[in-house]
């Protein structure tokens, strides 16, 4: 039995993928049109606000937005992009329901040796409401974008790509990429869904214009492998489609495809503020793209009291009390949060004077709002946050996420010990010096001195 309707319905989902893929069941009724339209009879989750202004770009801001913000993710700066990464460009989800656009310079951690990166799926701007055109929408899921980017988000979804090395590239027409998914952060390494019998495949066509995104699931007495897949035809699939090339050239072909699709007719809607048009507009979670506004903070317990861990007694965190610090590029202001728990967990605070590096910590589920800036590694510096929930820190969890020690290069010839002695202070001796002072502050506040 399923202890709720939730878990019986993604049991049953299951089930008929298994047996679909299986080819035990053949669909020959076309039920996308009644799924658009039940998926448009759900309430839609409210829009995220800041300063007063929802977090969306109108159907008649799409184009300005894609001009104006495309390719402005780190990626580009990464000295291999131009020659040798694989996939480069702004595309929209076509026959994938609600999902809507996707900045693939946003793309993490390329290793070029092997050919892998990662999306996070966080970045997918999405619709407000779902696709009346069943054709562009295809098998869905028809769900409003609302609900899809809250899944996401607690999915903590990221897809690996897996393209080849880079002395392959560029990819050729036909050459596929093989993706791996990974939830509730999950090392891609695990492949917990490939060992339930999944597969994906991303294959170049028109010269990197289109992507081909199939999904093959086999049934346990099965093997996905290649033999598996060229004699069974996808359980899903979906196509990328390139809407602002590397140059950010805008094709117009596909700018008129989107529309459609968000629209439900061939031209877009010039007012998109009343009721009966605002299914047609993107989402934008500011610039965080189906980020809710959910962030996670990890603080300092002081007794009863939650601290910054970097900045100690100046910045105290209540629950239900909301604190404020504009949010300005390169650091320069605003309250730091992390996208997922897992992104929180991992993120460094380096120990300073005055902070409370080691102090017990915790964790606060906080609600946000902008102006926002991000950064890399899902940390986001927000205008305003309000602490609604304390979490605990998973077990085992150190001061810092585990990482590479430094790597100091010997020095060219001998170094005496009166050299050693007019060298200045390390930043590892300033370091433990501020650790030693931190310390001694809080045996000072728990009575021990």
């Amino acid at each position: 039995m399923c202890d709720g309707g939730g878990a019986c319905f993604a049991v049953l989902v299951a089930l008929v993928a298994v047996l679909i893929g299986g080819g035990l069941i053949v669909v020959d009724v076309d039920v996308t049109p009644l799924s658009s339209k039940l998926g448009s009879l759900l309430p839609q989750p409210a829009v995220p606000v800041a300063d007063g202004k929802e977090m969306i770009v109108k159907n008649s801001d799409v184009r300005a937005y894609l001009a104006s913000k495309s390719l402005a993710g780190p990626m580009t700066q990464h000295p291999l992009y131009a020659e040798k990464f694989p996939v480069k460009g702004v595309y929209y989800f076509d026959k994938m329901g609600s999902a809507g656009v996707v900045d693939f310079s946003y793309l993490q951690n390329w290793n070029p040796e092997v050919g892998t990166f990662e999306l996070d799926m966080q970045y997918t701007i999405c619709q407000t409401g779902v696709p009346s055109n069943t054709t562009s929408g295809g098998w869905g899921p028809y769900l409003p974008g609302g609900y899809m980017l809250k899944a996401i988000v607690a999915l903590s979804y990221q897809n690996q790509f897996s393209c080849g090395a880079a002395d392959r590239m560029p990819m050729q027409d036909g050459d596929s990429c093989t993706l791996s998914e990974s939830i509730f952060g999950a090392s891609h390494e695990s492949d917990t869904l490939g060992k339930m019998g999944m597969a994906w495949l991303m294959t170049k066509r028109e010269g990197g214009r289109v992507f081909d995104r199939n999904s093959w699931l086999a049934p346990p007495w099965a093997t996905n492998d290649a033999s598996y897949r060229s004699s069974h035809a996808p359980f899903h699939n979906y196509r990328l489609r390139r809407l602002v090339d590397e140059h950010k050239a805008l094709d117009e072909e596909h700018y008129e495809m989107l529309m459609n699709k968000l629209a439900g007719q061939e031209r877009f809607m010039q007012d998109a503020s009343d009721a009966v048009n605002r299914d047609v507009r993107l989402k934008i979670r500011a610039s965080q793209r189906c980020w809710d506004g959910t962030g996670f903070k990890v603080v300092a317990k002081v007794g009863q009291r939650y601290l910054s861990i970097w900045a100690g007694e100046n910045a105290e965190y209540v629950l239900g009390v909301e604190s404020r610090d504009d949010a300005r590029p390169n650091h320069g202001g605003g309250l730091y949060v992390c996208r997922t728990p897992m992104a929180a967990v991992r993120h460094r605070i380096p120990a300073r004077r005055g902070g409370l590096f080691v102090a017990p910590r915790v964790m606060m589920r906080c609600i946000c709002e902008g102006p926002f800036v991000e950064y890399v590694a899902g940390k986001i510096a927000c205008t305003k946050i309000r602490p609604i929930e304390v979490l605990p820190m998973p077990e085992g969890y150190m001061h810092s996420a585990p990482g590479a020690a430094a790597v100091r290069p010997l020095p060219e010839r001998p170094v005496s010990a009166a050299e050693l002695g007019r060298r200045p202070r390390s930043g590892l001796r300033a370091e433990t010096a501020a650790l030693e002072d931190e310390v001694a502050e809080l045996e000072r506040r728990l009575g021990y001195r």
